[in-house]
């Protein structure tokens, strides 16, 4: 009882610091060189992409009036999801992201205390979660969380080895999931490790993407596309140089692959996901559909011209 309970303490206290506000103004205070009638300061010029001719501090106030061009247009407004309203972004996750997601309906998913402080609530309040609300009613329309991972975080890296046991064994005992070792072997079927491509890589931090999800009446508009491109300016100013994560949809994954500059780790079809008896680990899941592990250098992708 202990170590279970040393298992959620260490899963529900994200160490990460939070993003300031206003959301825009500290993303790009970091991101920007001193420029001449603009309000942004600087530090770097780093982030100009190879194929744009923009540079410099005018890249990145270029990048911010493509954003709130893009959010306009799709009638959103993108904020922070903070600790008032991380209860309102784990309802939207459980009604539109566990329910459509392969893995998460195999594995028969249900609500609980528990399942909320393993798996959810520790990337929603992690400061790396950003929402997407309708500028018209203000309805929730998307939000994405995920982790930056620092390979000298030793600490980190214990939780996620003691927290991987601690989903296993005790989601079947409070019914909020049906053999959820399925999760961990598909993981390490795929070779899904974040410490060791760091290490491989020589790389300081990653952005760990858990969680892309849309309302359901609102897939396929490019919510959720625009969102990532919110996170980077961010990702950058705390010194992450790559993205790292598993891609189970058949939405989220192309983004990643129009942004450019990816690297496809490892792909399996779910089809080819079995366990040691043969049989499907998610057998709810299209078996045409694919597992993947993804990575991509964090730079900003270049300005979509519109």
């Amino acid at each position: 009882m202990v170590l279970i309970n040393k298992i959620i303490s260490l899963t529900s206290r994200p160490n990460f610091a939070k993003f300031q506000h206003p959301y825009y103004s500290s993303v790009f205070s970091q991101l920007s060189q001193k420029h001449e009638g603009s309000p942004y300061s600087s530090t770097s010029s780093s982030q100009t992409p190879e194929n744009d001719k923009i540079s410099g501090s005018n890249l990145n106030i270029a990048y911010q009036k493509f954003l709130a061009k893009k959010s306009k247009e799709l009638g959103i407004v993108v904020k922070p999801v903070t600790k008032e309203t991380s209860n309102e972004a784990l309802d939207f996750l459980w009604e539109h992201f566990v329910s459509s997601e392969p893995m998460s309906r195999s594995l028969r998913l249900k609500r609980g205390w528990w399942i909320d402080q393993i798996r959810f609530r520790p990337l929603v309040e992690s400061g790396v979660c950003i929402a997407a609300y309708s500028s018209q009613d203000g309805h929730l329309l998307s939000v994405a969380a995920g982790r930056v991972l620092d390979r000298n975080d030793r600490l980190t890296r214990l939780r996620d080895q003691l927290g991987k046991y601690g989903f296993i064994h005790i989601l079947p005992l409070v019914g909020s999931a049906v053999k959820p070792q399925r999760f961990v072997q598909a993981r390490s079927l795929i070779g899904f490790d974040p410490w060791a491509f760091m290490e491989e890589r020589n790389i300081g931090k990653v952005f760990e993407g858990g969680i892309l999800a849309v309302h359901n009446d609102h897939l396929g508009r490019g919510i959720g596309e625009l969102l990532i491109y919110h996170l980077f300016p961010g990702l950058q100013a705390r010194g992450c140089q790559a993205t790292y994560d598993v891609y189970s949809s058949k939405y989220s994954a192309p983004i990643i692959d129009r942004m450019g500059d990816f690297e496809v780790l490892a792909l399996k079809k779910f089809s080819e996901l079995v366990d040691d008896k043969g049989e499907l680990l998610f057998p709810d899941a299209d078996a045409d559909n694919a597992l993947s592990v993804r990575t991509r250098k964090l730079k900003i992708p270049p300005i979509v011209k519109a």
